[in-house]
């Protein structure tokens, strides 16, 4: 990637830029010299464009690959749920879990209206041990 200048050129092509001993030599004012640096300008241009292309595309993966990571690293991050079986929901919104070892009382979240009956396993929030999904019956039973 070497940006040239006329003087450059005119010392690639064999004659001094801007000087010689008659016309056409090599000059600024040559239309050959002139014609030349053109389809070098030109040449260069292709070839600058090209790599813009490769390089916007490999960008453009990247940002891809950026993106699938973060989604990656936020889904890890998230605290662990702890899992119980749902023994009651109450008509105030708030239900009886049980973790194998001692019955809660716990708030459910309101986008699980309906989705959630008795006897369901259930994911609790560790903190306020609120139930924010169902979870699928595990394969082997757990003692309750």
């Amino acid at each position: 990637m070497d940006d040239k200048k006329p003087d450059d050129m005119a010392d690639d092509m064999g004659s001094p830029a801007g000087g010689g001993s008659g016309e056409g030599n090599g000059s600024k004012d040559d239309p050959g010299y002139l014609l030349t640096y053109t389809r070098h300008i030109e040449r260069r241009n292709r070839a600058l464009e090209a790599e813009k292309q490769l390089l916007d595309a490999e960008r453009s993966r990247l940002e891809r690959e950026l993106h699938s990571l973060r989604n990656e690293l936020d889904r890890i991050r998230q605290p662990p749920l702890l899992v119980a079986k749902m023994k009651r929901l109450l008509p105030d919104g708030r239900a009886i879990v049980n973790d194998g070892i001692r019955d809660y009382l716990v708030n459910r979240s309101l986008k699980l209206q309906g989705q959630i009956k008795p006897g369901q396993y259930v994911a609790l929030n560790q903190r306020t041990f609120a139930v924010v999904e169902v979870v699928p019956e595990p394969d082997e039973p757990r003692p309750m």
